[in-house]
């Protein structure tokens, strides 16, 4: 184990635990509901995708949107889907005139099913998006490749492929994409910490992060923590917490589904902090 100013870096044994197994029967899960007729009903009928047109901003770049609508009672899953469920997955490969694409996620729901919790939306949401061009002249084409779980009494992967044009000449704002926009969640400043730290520990063969955090006020009442390493091979729990006032003491366990060692860089930790009505999120710890 080597601590260095931002990074630490651990030499992991090969891992078998009851998460590892969990996660394994997760995934061949969804691809043996996947072939069983729900409630006779079509995978069409029971999510329907479209990107939206959006509008050419002044910077250049083209907003977006990506609306989601579900069946009543059926849910998808928010980047970090929780405890189970299927990570969302975008290849925008195919597209045209696009150097850069930024999703972002509005506030979630949080879902209890018995002792395990999942982070998602249910019924309609839209996931605003942000297309760089290449050439901010010309038409973009976006294509892309999702997949997405969707669950109810039983959970299926969907997989599909989408594809619009959008033109420079549009400029009318879309206010149903501003609002979902509005609704993501809001970063923390520095300003707004005290003091920070973080650690992770080995304990009877599990990867345990801990983190301990001070804030300048009192927090909200908050509902579930997410932890995520963006771009990583890393799976987080759902963290458990204690909240006191303006202290908030973090702790998950996880996995590294990587080879060889694991490189944490501190400062691209992403904590996300989801209450009743709104979500807020500080990089690093």
């Amino acid at each position: 184990m080597f601590y260095g100013r931002e990074h630490v870096v651990f030499i992991l044994p090969k891992f078998s635990n009851k998460k590892t197994m969990k996660l394994l029967l997760i995934s061949l899960s969804f691809f043996v509901t996947g072939f069983s007729p729900v409630f006779s009903q079509e995978l069409s009928e029971i999510v329907r995708l479209q990107l939206m047109k959006g509008w050419r901003a002044e910077s250049g770049t083209h907003i977006s949107g990506l609306e989601i609508n579900l069946l009543p009672g059926w849910k998808t899953y928010w980047k970090q889907p929780g405890d189970s469920g299927l990570i969302p997955t975008f290849d925008w490969s195919g597209s045209k005139n696009i150097s850069e694409v930024k999703i972002f996620w509005p506030h979630p729901t949080i879902f209890s099913e018995g002792e395990e919790k999942t982070i998602g939306y249910k019924n309609k949401v839209i996931l605003p998006l942000e297309f760089k061009p290449l050439n901010n002249s010309k038409l973009i084409k976006p294509k892309v490749k999702i997949r997405l779980g969707v669950c109810k009494d039983v959970c299926i992967p969907i997989s599909r492929v989408l594809s619009t044009k959008l033109r420079s000449s549009k400029k009318k704002i879309d206010q149903e994409i501003t609002n979902y926009f509005n609704l993501r969640p809001k970063l923390i400043s520095k300003n707004e910490i005290v003091n920070s730290n973080c650690e992770i520990k080995v304990v009877n063969d599990n990867l345990i992060f801990r983190s301990n955090i001070r804030f300048s006020h009192n927090l909200p009442d908050l509902k579930a923590i997410a932890v995520e390493l963006p771009n990583s091979n890393l799976w987080f729990d759902m963290p458990t917490f204690k909240q006191k006032g303006p202290s908030l003491d973090i702790s998950a366990n996880f996995q590294n589904f990587g080879e060889g060692p694991l490189i944490l860089i501190r400062s691209r930790i992403v904590i996300t902090l989801i209450g009743n009505l709104k979500s807020m999120y500080l990089n690093g710890c």
